[in-house]
């Protein structure tokens, strides 16, 4: 009976060091998940990358931007959380942006790291927001906190101007930020259409040419988004669900709620998709199992059904 606990509390030992081992590898490991989504009356295909949650992760040798910049892609949207809501160290998450900006034309929307940091004054010790804001004076980022910009208008077929009969497809890229009150564990405050239709004027006006992106880092108030005018939604926020079971999908969420219903992947609200990225960096729970570190790269591309 001895020789048999023994054995089994060495294969428990042995199981635990293994999981630590490929948790570790998992942390400092950057997979790419692609994503083609077809939109009407595109003619031209339009790719960007979108990454979140990075938290001041450091990669040894650069490899985040290295894997960016082996995709092929010019603009690099961030869907929030670069750095950690803390009154601590956060000149990774500096480092890593000036990177991006000196590679990518970058688009940035705030998580709920960067605005609690403001909502609940948390010195910010390596003076991330400042810096933010500088870049983006200097014309070298977008912060997309509550705006919107045209990412891309399809006026050519063939390099030639589109006829008057022809309907020229603008992606709309917008950004919405919520407060620090949406993002509470237990009882975070319900968004509602209107609020969002609030800080985004003119979101549910597009017409059968107009194609809406929505970056905000939250993915649980998804319908709210697809019913505000949302054609695409970009989130992060929950990193995967931290460990991932075939089937099951994520265990648990950043507000530590089992069996999250966004997780990570493609969801669909009707009309409406959302891409969930299973995010770059972690905080307080360091632990990926079977959740590597994630990198979407978007396909925009014309819908066969609208030719």
């Amino acid at each position: 009976m001895k020789t048999i606990l023994i054995i089994f509390l060495i294969i428990i030992i042995v199981l635990f060091i293994l999981v630590i081992l490929r948790s570790l590898y998992e942390c400092n490991n950057i997979s790419v998940t692609d994503y083609i989504i077809d939109v009407p009356n595109l003619t031209k295909d339009h790719s960007f990358a979108f990454i979140a949650d990075i938290h001041s992760k450091q990669f040894k040798s650069n490899k985040l931007i290295d894997r960016l910049k082996a995709l092929d892609v010019k603009e690099v949207i961030i869907g929030g959380d670069m750095i950690v809501g803390k009154a601590i160290n956060n000149d990774n998450g500096k480092e890593c942006l000036e990177q991006l900006i000196s590679n990518f034309k970058v688009y940035y929307v705030y998580g709920n790291h960067e605005t609690r940091i403001i909502d609940r004054k948390i010195p910010d010790i390596s003076g991330f927001l400042p810096f933010v804001e500088k870049q983006e004076r200097d014309g070298r980022l977008t912060l997309l906190n509550n705006k919107c910009i045209t990412l891309f208008e399809d006026k050519e077929i063939n390099g030639e101007q589109k006829n008057k009969s022809s309907k020229a497809t603008t992606i709309k890229l917008w950004g919405l930020e919520l407060g620090d009150e949406f993002y509470h564990k237990k009882r975070p405050k319900k968004l509602e259409v209107k609020d969002v239709k609030g800080k985004l004027k003119g979101i549910d006006e597009g017409g059968d040419d107009i194609y809406n992106i929505l970056i905000c880092h939250k993915p649980d108030y998804f319908f709210t988004y697809a019913q505000s005018g949302a054609n695409l939604v970009l989130a992060g926020h929950n990193h995967g669900g931290i460990v991932r079971i075939p089937i099951l999908g994520g265990i648990i969420s950043t507000s530590f709620k089992l069996f999250p219903k966004y997780s990570a992947g493609l969801y669909v609200e009707g009309e409406s998709k959302m891409i969930l990225t299973r995010g770059i960096g972690t905080h307080t729970i360091n632990f990926r199992l079977f959740n590597k570190p994630e990198i979407v790269r978007v396909k925009l591309q014309c819908d066969a059904n609208t030719n």
